[in-house]
């Protein structure tokens, strides 16, 4: 268990930008234009006004058995991303995360109660704990760079704690992985952009073997 920051080099991010066109996708007007496009959810269509306020769950909610709906929808997110990680084959993840500096110290007792699971509790310890002395050092004149925005992640437990952040809303990432970003959104609704139709196909029967859609 770790989350030594890996250093990224220019030459990484200029290959992230070219294959995936920008850091923050989710700005991105015309996806389809580049990518094939679906939406992770635990629906398997777009719900009316109705439904949505009877059904959708998220972690904010104060209703015992809500809670335990969105848990158990949470077990079925992080099954998704680790299968994903799985088909990355060793190859880094790259997690583009302006949001974690943006956190105040509020942001950051929330994270902690959210996120639960010791080993995530303690890796975002630490990992907001280094965020905290850039932050501190830019008040002295050290500019923060796009770099500061990246985290290179090669192992599970730091790609389930960002997870977990974002399914949570605490704090939303990108998650870059070799042929398909996955983007933080709200009420468990994660947009998936695929760069090959193989994928898509492969991703969309996993999401059904843990109780998901890919719509």
């Amino acid at each position: 268990m770790t989350n030594k920051r890996t250093e990224l080099s220019e030459n990484e991010i200029t290959l992230l930008t070219n294959k995936f066109g920008r850091l923050d996708i989710e700005e991105e007007e015309h996806p389809r234009n580049r990518f094939n496009v679906g939406l992770l959810d635990v629906f398997d269509r777009q719900l009316t006004n109705k439904e949505a306020i009877d059904l959708i769950v998220t972690y904010t909610t104060t209703d015992k058995e809500q809670k335990r709906k969105y848990f158990e929808f949470e077990k079925r997110f992080l099954s998704f991303f680790e299968y994903v990680f799985a088909v990355n084959k060793g190859l880094p993840v790259y997690i583009y995360s302006p949001d974690f500096y943006r956190q105040k110290r509020r942001d950051y007792h929330y994270a902690v109660k959210a996120l639960k699971d010791k080993t995530a509790i303690k890796l975002y310890k630490r990992l907001y704990k280094q965020c905290l002395l850039k932050r501190r050092l830019a008040l002295f004149g050290k500019r923060l760079t796009i770099q500061d925005h990246i985290f290179k992640v090669s192992d599970i437990d730091n790609l389930r704690m960002f997870a977990k952040l974002s399914i949570t809303e605490c704090c939303f990432s990108n998650f870059f992985f070799e042929r398909a970003v996955i983007i933080g959104n709200y009420e468990l609704t994660l947009p998936v952009y695929y760069l090959d139709q193989n994928l898509m196909k492969e991703l969309l029967s996993e999401a059904r073997k843990v109780n998901l859609y890919i719509r």
